[in-house]
């Protein structure tokens, strides 16, 4: 699959993929939040000793609803010209689930190796195929943002970058 081709399709073949398209949004929606839940998780059991993913509610009612996700998932039926995105998208589903295991199973050491935040950048980077597959599904690049001071500073600065 070379990407999504517009100009290629029939109008049948094009209804379908919009269609498609509409359907697949809320769950990409739903992955691109739970993905921000599990690194907020990471990072409070990074800075607090005390902290327990495991034993903190938010950790399964991100479960339930990557297991929500899951279901709407099932239900797509993928045309052709959106398999390249349905096979990213359910590798997604995957690999967060593999990071919520991960989180399980690692009890107090997750924030304090690498597991947890290694099996999220794997499944973040299933997101960032997503996006790239079809049109509309926007990640944000997390590696390039900045605040809104490093901006402002910037223009003070003359930094054209935008960086601090």
């Amino acid at each position: 699959m070379t990407g999504f081709q517009p100009g290629a399709m029939t109008s049948g073949q094009f209804d379908a993929t919009r269609r498609y398209i509409e359907l697949s949004q809320p769950v990409f929606d739903e992955l691109r939040d739970i993905a921000g839940q599990l690194a907020t998780l990471l990072l409070a059991a990074a800075t607090n000793d005390k902290f327990l993913v495991v034993e903190h509610p938010a950790l399964e009612v991100v479960a339930h609803r990557l297991d929500e996700a899951r279901q709407q998932a099932a239900a797509l039926r993928p045309p052709a010209m959106a398999l390249h995105h349905h096979h990213h998208l359910s590798a997604a589903l995957e690999r967060f689930g593999d990071t919520i295991e991960t989180m399980r199973l690692k009890g107090r050491l997750i924030g304090h190796d690498d597991d947890g935040l290694g099996a999220l950048k794997i499944a973040w980077r299933e997101m960032q195929y997503v996006s790239r597959a079809l049109p509309g599904f926007e990640t944000i690049d997390v590696e390039r943002g900045c605040c809104q001071m490093c901006a402002d500073r910037s223009r003070l600065t003359g930094n054209s970058k935008g960086m601090c």
